[in-house]
């Protein structure tokens, strides 16, 4: 997740022919795959190739209305209601990290461990509905089986061809596994979904691909990357921005002032842009990237970037602190959490 902004176009030419999923005379990118999770590992989870053209706009017109931004704010009150239990059920969750001193209860524990689970769950129940404790704690017990996976992904080497199952037979063997799971869990739920006789996410694929819409390898995919490949990047960017603000009075009584004149219309105060909450996380993204640098992407031809010849399968890393932070657009403060930054920049300078 990189912000570029004010920055030569050198680089944003450079991320945009690596991520574009061609090459810049409109050829496929061959040879090892590009999407996370890099190499074989990432082959079990999607389709090897980027989805172009038509076969992209077909299977973006099966997954993407649930989460559309009219799909996203219907479900504001149950995203609410979901933060509100989780808060309150915390002191249950870690009741080794109560304590109680001068009549007030404090309550520690590890922040990125501590919330991870709220991501996960609010964005299972878009696609599952309603589920049961069982069907969480399952789903729980793959999520850390996918995040093992993770670290391998940024290895690469022989984890990014077919070979490197002869040269580590152990993680392969956890990759069959996890798919295997990941496979009977969504048979599992679908089933039960459609004998109570509810329609689901969930069933409007599985319905999809039993009409051949999409195949049973893609569905597996991108149930994969909605619900567990961005897990990791959402409870970085919710427990940063918790931490940023709460070290910061300025910020917290910015944002409670806004709050407060938009408590009688919050549903669309949240929906907003260009709010101090939204530029909040902006900020937190940019001081706070999920990754320093990309995972390596090359191209199998020479590519030009203004005048910058790179040579053909040359593994391509971008400095993300480089353009979030180093960057003289960002001024004197570039380390600073100041949000109100993003208030002057226009749209149009920015992309994420």
């Amino acid at each position: 997740m990189e912000l570029l902004q004010g920055f030569p176009t050198v680089m944003q030419n450079v991320l945009s022919t690596f991520k574009s999923g061609t090459l810049s005379q409109g050829r496929r990118i061959s040879g090892p795959k590009w999407q996370f999770p890099n190499g074989q590992i990432l082959d079990k989870f999607v389709n090897g190739r980027f989805l172009e053209g038509n076969e992209w706009k077909q299977k973006r017109q099966i997954f993407y209305p649930a989460f559309s931004h009219d799909g996203t704010a219907t479900r504001i009150d149950l995203t609410e209601n979901a933060a509100r239990k989780f808060i309150e059920d915390l002191p249950s969750m870690h009741p080794d990290g109560l304590e109680t001193s001068g009549g007030g209860k404090t309550i520690s524990f590890h922040i990125v461990n501590g919330f991870r689970k709220f991501p996960l769950y609010v964005t299972a129940s878009v696609i599952y509905g309603a589920m049961t404790s069982a069907e969480k704690d399952d789903l729980w017990a793959l999520a850390e089986k996918r995040l093992a996976l993770w670290p391998y992904a940024v290895i690469g080497g022989p984890y990014r061809f077919s070979w490197g199952s002869w040269f580590d037979r152990k993680t392969y063997s956890l990759l069959n596994e996890y798919t295997t799971e990941w496979r009977k869990y969504n048979d599992r739920m679908v089933q039960k979904r459609r004998a109570r006789g509810i329609k689901t996410p969930l069933v409007l694929f599985y319905d999809a691909y039993e009409a051949g819409d999409v195949t049973l390898e893609n569905l597996m995919h991108s149930l994969d990357e909605i619900i567990l490949t961005n897990l990791d990047v959402m409870v970085h960017a919710i427990t940063w921005v918790i931490t940023l603000i709460a070290d910061n009075k300025q910020v917290q009584q910015e944002l409670r002032d806004e709050v407060d004149a938009n408590w009688d219309t919050l549903h669309e105060y949240i929906s907003k842009s260009d709010t101090h909450l939204h530029r909040s996380f902006m900020e937190t993204i940019r001081l706070r990237p999920p990754a320093i640098f990309n995972i390596g992407e090359s191209s199998p031809s020479v590519k030009n970037f203004k005048g910058i010849l790179v040579k053909p399968n040359t593994m391509v890393l971008v400095d993300v602190l480089a353009i979030n932070v180093r960057n003289p657009f960002w001024g004197s403060d570039s380390e600073d959490f100041r949000p109100s930054r993003f208030q002057n920049i226009k749209p149009t300078d920015v992309r994420i």
